[in-house]
């Protein structure tokens, strides 16, 4: 799977406070961010706090 597109709508969106486009971006890029994160950290207690 390549790069995740993003809606440059979108991400303005949610960098001005649209909590929904927040959650939408948040849902797209999760699971791509906790595999980075888990390869990145030992402590997984720490992950799962980190990205909460």
């Amino acid at each position: 799977m390549g790069r995740v597109s993003m809606d440059t709508d979108l991400v303005v969106r949610a960098q001005h406070g649209d909590e929904e486009a927040f959650a939408s971006l948040a849902v797209a890029v999760g699971g791509r961010l906790h595999r980075v994160a888990n390869g990145s950290l030992t402590d997984t207690g720490f992950l799962v706090s980190y990205l909460r």
